[in-house]
């Protein structure tokens, strides 16, 4: 139904990569294409940790042939976390994300066109909450954080060198391993505890991000729809040129026949 197309260098294919820096918010930039000739088509990108990541936008419908970025962003305190972890440690985070599609008519799209981007996303949602579940598609990414390349290779070689100069407690670090690599799957996947004043902050500016992102793809459907009526219009207008040209030619080719009469 759609093709996710991932930034360059992601292995294996379903693998969303985030590159852990200090000074910033990792993000990762996944492109949808809708493949279809003639057909819309409604996505919608999920997460099992919304205090974690910034999906932007987190829904939307695409143009037969055409595309939508979709932006990842991981939240500072995640980022922060992640970066006290060892190579190993990171690839214990099992995160997720599921991108969905599905099939919609002309008549759900003019509908949504004319309403306003909260009533708009609100009809997405709805839509949503009615579509039959067997016409889904779903696409799963896993996610896979790294640091510079050099700082994991090295990381690597401390441990290996840990390994084989302490071969008594291998044992116990494997045990260790293990129980902080479940420890850390549950905690990872617990929301982040905040106040509840920042909770209804970050509820009240995620619904605004939203409208706003609902916002964003009504122009560009609107753009599209402008560009293609420029594009028919350019024709018409180069067919009455040429027609009145032909027209004039005739007329002139008419007077200067009745001259030589």
């Amino acid at each position: 139904m759609v093709d996710v197309v991932l930034p360059p260098g992601s292995s294996p294919a379903q693998t969303v990569k985030f590159r852990l820096q200090h000074d910033t918010e990792p993000q990762s930039v996944l492109t949808i294409h809708n493949a279809s000739e003639d057909g819309l088509v409604a996505f919608k990108v999920k997460t099992k940790r919304p205090d974690t990541y910034l999906v932007q936008p987190h829904q939307g419908l695409i143009e037969p042939n055409s595309t939508a970025s979709v932006t990842l962003v991981l939240l500072q305190e995640e980022r922060n976390t992640l970066l006290q972890m060892d190579t190993i440690q990171r690839r214990r985070v099992n995160d997720k994300f599921l991108v969905q599609s599905v099939d919609v008519d002309r008549s759900f799209y003019s509908r949504s066109e004319r309403r306003s981007p909260k009533e708009m996303a609100s009809e997405l949602s709805r839509m949503w909450k009615q579509v039959d579940r067997q016409s889904i598609s779903s696409k799963e990414l896993v996610c896979f954080f790294y640091r510079d390349t050099a700082d994991e290779v090295q990381q690597l070689q401390q441990q290996l060198r840990q390994s084989r100069d302490d071969p008594e407690d291998s044992d116990e670090k494997e045990d260790g391993g293990a129980n902080w690599a479940t420890s850390t799957q549950i905690s990872a996947h617990e929301p982040i505890t905040r106040s509840h004043s920042q909770m209804q902050d970050a509820i009240t500016l995620r619904k605004k991000y939203d409208e706003l992102m609902a916002v964003v793809a009504q122009l560009t459907m609107k753009r599209d729809a402008l560009a293609k009526d420029l594009t028919t219009a350019q024709q018409q207008l180069q067919q009455v040129t040429i027609y009145a040209r032909d027209v004039w030619e005739a007329l002139v080719q008419q007077e200067n026949s009745g001259c030589e009469t």
